[in-house]
């Protein structure tokens, strides 16, 4: 019971320091949920790219943890828009949702979506299955953790077998531009990706994301 005391007693003190601390927060590009190993990831190659960034996570010892080291990180649950909003849900470029609960995936994207129709949307994906669902609700990209474990071991083989790594990276490419095809088409119809595409038929030639194969997906 004591350790559940001082379990809230601490929420509340984090909660405290985000309300105080969101008015200075610096204008960010991109807002990550989650901040575990994904997240972490992810927050590593914005900052060597220099985009501005703003993670966020539920457990207050992740949160603690991270603000001791520097880090712009906010406790609270992303399935709230106004917690998304104190994030800076209303000017950010991205949100990069890298939690592996699928319901709140959901209803992360269906509170994001209904302020921002024209928000860019990035989701860690469980599977083929899952990625499916993610671009009818209206994601931009969503990054499936099984397909992606499948290509760096491909990339690897290839590498060791002696394959130039620039045939390597741009047959890698290609697999992954056909495989996003797949999810978005089904009896020769695509649903369209991207902002506020979720839904919409479109031409399989037309589809937002297919042939971008300047992407790499972290997962």
């Amino acid at each position: 019971w004591g350790r559940k005391l001082a379990k809230g007693a601490r929420d509340v003190e984090i909660e405290e320091a985000d309300s105080a601390s969101a008015a200075r927060l610096p204008l960010s590009r991109a807002l990550i949920i989650g901040s575990g190993r994904v997240g972490r990831l992810v927050s590593t190659m914005l900052q060597e790219h220099g985009i501005p960034y703003v993670l966020t996570d539920r457990d207050p010892a992740i949160v603690s943890g991270l603000r001791a080291q520097g880090e712009p990180v906010f406790f609270g649950d992303a399935r709230q828009v106004n917690f998304l909003r104190k994030c800076g849900l209303d000017h950010i470029d991205a949100l990069i949702i890298t939690v592996n609960t699928q319901a709140e995936i959901d209803r992360i994207i269906a509170s994001a979506r209904d302020l921002r129709p024209d928000l860019q949307i990035i989701v860690r994906a469980r599977d083929a299955a899952h990625a499916k669902k993610l671009y009818r609700l209206g994601v931009t990209d969503a990054v499936p953790e099984t397909i992606e474990a499948s290509l760096q071991l491909s990339e690897a083989s290839l590498v060791a077998l002696g394959i130039p790594i620039g045939k390597v990276i741009g047959s890698i490419h290609e697999q992954r531009d056909i495989l996003r095809r797949d999810f978005f088409c089904g009896e020769g119809v695509c649903l369209g990706a991207g902002a506020g595409g979720g839904g919409e038929e479109a031409d399989v030639g037309g589809v937002a994301g297919v042939g971008d194969s300047d992407r790499r997906a972290v997962a």
